[in-house]
């Protein structure tokens, strides 16, 4: 099982990853292909580990 990085919208690393695998290049890209960031904290508590994988994929 993939490790939750969105914990208010329950995405998994391994579906963020699937969007940067199909193109996603930005956290706003990864909010509209995963919902990543959108919940109730506003990606308070996802961001930095979502632009840490935005930064490993470039």
């Amino acid at each position: 099982m993939s490790k939750q990085v969105c914990l208010c919208k329950h995405v998994s690393e391994e579906s963020i990853q699937r969007a940067l695998d199909h193109g996603t290049t930005t956290l706003e890209g990864v909010k509209a292909a995963t919902g990543a960031g959108a919940g109730a904290c506003k990606g308070q508590r996802c961001k930095g580990q979502i632009h840490r994988m935005l930064k490993d994929k470039e």
